[in-house]
């Protein structure tokens, strides 16, 4: 089995957004929203799932903070480079925007949209599951987290696998599972 395309990931990853917020169409993205759980940072951002022109983006971002002012939420603005260039986040900063990115130590893109070699890691192997490997990911998932979270956490990985689109890319170094 092929690693998943971009598309698909982007498939999966709207599909475990789903599964948490309700999700409202913008020509540009997505804007998601779970008033009964405010704090999530999963639940409640915007998500843009086209290429945008950083000239654009001032425009995006008066809509998104007027959406979620009225919920009493932080606007919040998701983005991947690829599609969008890296000139988007220096504009968002130009406008008073953090562009604080999360750290990753690899990129699930395509080899031609890849922007940095993955470390290479002996005894590492990707694969592509199902349904089959609900308890694998869920070792991974579940490992760290606080007992009261275990369960939220189990229910919206068993729903994304009852999804017969759905699957997940798993990463095991010697045999054990290391990330999915």
């Amino acid at each position: 089995m092929s690693l998943p395309t971009l598309e698909q990931l982007l498939r999966l990853q709207r599909g475990y957004y789903e599964v948490l917020s309700s999700w409202e169409e913008r020509p540009w993205g997505l804007l998601g929203l779970n008033v009964a759980n405010p704090g999530s940072h999963d639940s409640n951002h915007a998500y843009l799932t086209s290429p945008l022109q950083p000239r654009q983006l001032p425009q995006v971002l008066a809509e998104l903070r007027g959406f979620y002012e009225q919920y009493g939420l932080g606007p919040r603005l998701r983005f991947h480079t690829p599609p969008n260039s890296p000139e988007l986040a220096r504009m968002g900063e130009r406008l008073g925007w953090s562009a604080r990115q999360e750290a990753e130590t690899w990129r699930a893109w395509p080899a031609r949209d890849q922007t940095e070699p993955w470390p290479r890691v002996p005894g590492l192997t990707l694969d592509v599951v199902r349904a089959e490997a609900l308890e694998q990911l869920l070792l991974v998932q579940l490992e760290g987290s606080p007992k009261a979270s275990k369960e939220r956490v189990r229910r919206v990985w068993s729903c994304l696998c009852r999804d017969a689109d759905c699957c997940c890319l798993i990463a095991h170094v010697n045999g054990e599972p290391a990330a999915c």
